[in-house]
Protein backbone atom coordinates (compact mmCIF):
# COMPACT_ATOMS: atom_id res chain seq x y z
CA UNK A 1 0.00 0.00 0.00
CA UNK A 2 1.61 3.02 -0.92
CA UNK A 3 -1.31 5.46 -1.37
CA UNK A 4 -2.19 7.07 2.05
CA UNK A 5 -5.75 5.50 3.63
CA UNK A 6 -7.75 7.05 6.81
CA UNK A 7 -10.09 5.01 8.30
CA UNK A 8 -12.39 6.44 10.48
CA UNK A 9 -14.72 4.39 12.57
CA UNK A 10 -16.49 3.91 15.98
CA UNK A 11 -16.37 1.50 18.79
CA UNK A 12 -20.33 1.33 19.47
CA UNK A 13 -20.50 -0.20 15.24
CA UNK A 14 -23.02 -2.88 15.68
CA UNK A 15 -22.63 -3.84 11.52
CA UNK A 16 -18.37 -3.36 10.96
CA UNK A 17 -16.70 -4.39 14.36
CA UNK A 18 -14.19 -1.85 15.62
CA UNK A 19 -11.82 -4.82 16.31
CA UNK A 20 -11.46 -5.62 12.69
CA UNK A 21 -9.89 -2.60 12.25
CA UNK A 22 -7.72 -2.47 15.45
CA UNK A 23 -6.05 -5.92 13.94
CA UNK A 24 -4.35 -3.55 10.77
CA UNK A 25 -3.42 -1.00 12.94
CA UNK A 26 0.00 -1.87 12.30
CA UNK A 27 -0.30 -3.45 8.92
CA UNK A 28 1.16 -0.15 6.83
CA UNK A 29 2.84 3.30 7.46
CA UNK A 30 0.26 4.51 5.02
CA UNK A 31 -2.99 3.25 6.57
CA UNK A 32 -4.24 5.68 9.62
CA UNK A 33 -7.41 4.53 11.81
CA UNK A 34 -8.96 7.17 13.95
CA UNK A 35 -11.43 5.33 16.13
CA UNK A 36 -14.36 7.48 17.83
CA UNK A 37 -16.37 6.07 21.46
CA UNK A 38 -19.54 7.14 19.51
CA UNK A 39 -21.09 6.87 16.21
CA UNK A 40 -22.35 3.50 15.80
CA UNK A 41 -22.36 2.89 12.21
CA UNK A 42 -23.44 5.79 10.39
CA UNK A 43 -21.42 7.69 12.90
CA UNK A 44 -20.88 10.72 11.08
CA UNK A 45 -24.37 11.89 11.40
CA UNK A 46 -25.34 14.04 14.99
CA UNK A 47 -28.74 13.32 16.16
CA UNK A 48 -28.65 16.67 17.87
CA UNK A 49 -28.62 19.29 17.04
CA UNK A 50 -28.87 17.73 13.37
CA UNK A 51 -25.21 18.21 11.84
CA UNK A 52 -22.19 15.84 11.51
CA UNK A 53 -19.32 15.25 13.51
CA UNK A 54 -17.11 13.96 10.58
CA UNK A 55 -17.33 17.95 9.18
CA UNK A 56 -14.78 18.39 12.72
CA UNK A 57 -13.54 15.40 12.69
CA UNK A 58 -11.38 15.74 9.01
CA UNK A 59 -9.50 19.30 9.86
CA UNK A 60 -8.08 17.44 13.13
CA UNK A 61 -7.20 14.56 11.49
CA UNK A 62 -5.15 16.76 8.89
CA UNK A 63 -4.20 19.28 11.43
Amino acid sequence: MKIRVIRISSEDDPIVSVDDFKALADVSLYLSLHIQRYGGHMGYIDIFPFRRWLSDAIPAIFS
